[in-house]
């Protein structure tokens, strides 16, 4: 079945293209939605006049884009996740949660389906998603991700290695400093006292 594209339509084409589709995708989602018309012949004769009424809303909506646009690259969306260990997130951020922040924050509807990132978000910090606002006009918006209720959970060091033990008979360092420092210690002409003389009451 053929129809003319009235809006935008990925994988189809843009407004004023006649394209050839399945005649169930054309009457259940393309013909309802106004995203088409049936290319009749009457209506491909009016295609032209159709086209210059296109090309019109196209500049109009081109321009509002781009406005929309250069908003979009003022602002940073803060959305706040779950965090563990070095701020990697529980869950992850997505679409959808950009598109609530953007209406929460900032009162700005934007679809969900329009906002791209090249991976859901799953770490704590500055991320940018570009939003398709017109086939022509790509914004790029900053999201920061932020701890719930503060700072992330820190992470843990490893345990030190413990001291490698000393050979039998080998004093250990320590123990050799307070042997040496106890000779210094001792008087000179005053012999030591013999280790099985009894303490005197």
């Amino acid at each position: 079945m053929k129809v003319i594209l009235r809006e935008d339509v990925k994988g189809l084409g843009a407004p004023g293209k006649v394209v050839e589709v399945a005649p169930g995708y054309a009457r259940n989602y393309l013909l309802p939605r106004k995203l088409a018309i049936e290319a009749t012949p009457g209506n491909i004769r009016n295609l032209e006049q159709y086209q210059r009424m296109l090309d019109r809303k196209h500049t109009r909506l081109a321009a509002t884009a781009e406005a929309m646009a250069r908003r979009l690259g003022e602002l940073t969306v803060t959305l706040e996740a779950k965090a563990g260990e070095a701020g990697r997130i529980y869950g992850s951020i997505t679409s959808t949660d950009i598109a609530e922040g953007l209406a929460k924050q900032f009162e700005i509807t934007i679809d969900r389906r329009k906002i791209e990132l090249p991976e859901p978000i799953r770490l704590l910090g500055q991320h940018e998603a570009q939003v398709h606002l017109h086939h022509s006009v790509i914004a790029t918006l900053r999201v920061n991700v932020t701890p719930i209720g503060g700072e992330p959970i820190p992470v843990v060091a490893e345990a030190a290695e413990p001291a490698e033990e000393a050979s039998p008979g080998e004093p250990t360092p320590e123990v050799e400093t307070t042997a040496q420092a106890a000779e210094e210690a001792q008087p000179e002409g005053e012999p030591e006292p013999a280790a099985d003389q009894a303490s005197e009451v």
